[in-house]
């Protein structure tokens, strides 16, 4: 067992196996670190690099909270706006409320853990939020379908990998974490 994930230390560590041996090594499943990428490079040289879906999930799934946290943002300064206008015109201020009784900035709030969740599991209440915060803003709806676990997330990567120039899914989203998936997309070309 090697201590750490220094490529160097990790490196000089497998090296100590014979090299005819590190040549069988047909695949290595590894995270996206620029570390992991070094040690299979200069010890593993003949195995193909597959990126652990999971780490591709996990920031597919943060780029879709990271939306919904500027969504909301953007709910709360529009309310925010609105009462400001109310108390200026001297009138009762009332936030517009969906069926399941959310304000926009609710609904935003209250689909977190609903995202991070297969829809399998939704609670009742869960599933009419999404179904409300999915009509009300698509784009997250289209983020977690590229998020999603199992052979959807395979698929929607397979897509990414044909369809993905680094920075187009910003463009369309307006997040931050966004360009992280096309440019992982790219720096891994051929592993994921």
């Amino acid at each position: 067992m090697v201590r750490g994930t220094k490529a160097e230390t990790v490196i000089e560590a497998v090296k100590h196996i014979e090299e005819d041996g590190r040549e069988k090594v047909q695949e290595v499943t590894m995270d996206l670190s620029e570390s992991m990428r070094k040690i299979v490079e200069a010890c593993f040289p003949r195995a193909t690099r597959v990126i652990d879906r999971f780490h591709v999930q996990k920031l597919a799934l943060e780029a879709v909270q990271e939306i919904r946290i500027k969504r909301r943002w953007e709910a709360i300064d529009a309310d925010n706006k609105s009462r400001a206008i109310a108390r200026r015109n001297g009138e009762d201020y009332a936030p517009y409320t969906f069926d399941n009784g959310d304000t926009r900035k609710e609904l935003l709030a209250r689909s977190r853990y609903a995202l991070y969740k297969s829809p399998e599991k939704w609670t009742q209440s869960q599933r009419e939020r999404a179904e409300t915060m999915f009509r009300e803003y698509p784009d997250l709806e289209s983020l977690l379908a590229g998020a999603a676990p199992e052979d959807r997330l395979q698929q929607k990567v397979t897509e990414v990998r044909r369809k993905a120039q680094p920075g187009e899914m910003v463009q369309r989203s307006g997040g931050l974490r966004l360009r992280l998936l096309p440019n992982a997309r790219w720096n891994h070309q051929g592993t994921l």
